[in-house]
């Protein structure tokens, strides 16, 4: 109907409209605010976990400890679930798995009892891992990937995502 509000209502209704749109735009802020806040809190932590990973890693001249330590505290980062560690020997044409790490259930990280630690597979193999140290590129598996060890079946890849990292 015309004329259904008086100047007063209205005013009364803008001051209101007003008000709910300085509170979304302030809700807005504080969101923003406290996702800024995150970030800045994530960083701090992987800071500290680089530092940590340096510290441990210049702490030491003995490759177990080392690779140990590495292993645990790139794992306990957050970084990865699980971590699985290489090294290769050029002279002799393979690579080796030589740790492999994970989140318990109760969170700890510690050392995976993976049968394939210990295995060694030659460079010039059609596996990922001996593709990886070949070519020096980091190689992405979402779920299965026919390159991968015939150890673990498709299902055991599933909804996971591999990342192999020259370093």
């Amino acid at each position: 109907q015309p004329n259904a509000f008086s100047s007063a209502d209205e005013n009364i209704l803008k001051l209101v409209a007003e008000i709910f749109s300085a509170g979304i735009s302030r809700m807005h802020e504080l969101e923003n605010a406290e996702e800024a806040q995150r970030r800045l809190e994530e960083k701090i932590r992987l800071e500290a976990a680089y530092q940590r990973i340096a510290q441990i890693t210049l702490a030491s001249l003995d490759l177990d400890d080392i690779l140990d330590s590495l292993g645990q505290q790139i794992v306990n980062a957050g970084i990865f679930r699980s971590l699985a560690i290489s090294l290769p020997d050029y002279e002799s044409s393979y690579v080796e798995l030589v740790r492999a790490f994970r989140i318990g259930e109760d969170g700890t990280v510690s050392p995976t009892q993976s049968d394939e630690v210990g295995t060694k597979y030659p460079l010039n193999s059609r596996d990922i891992l001996a593709e990886t140290v070949r070519t020096g590129e980091m190689q992405v598996a979402v779920e299965w990937d026919e390159r991968f060890s015939e150890k673990h079946p498709p299902e055991h890849h599933k909804g996971n995502v591999a990342y192999f990292i020259p370093v």
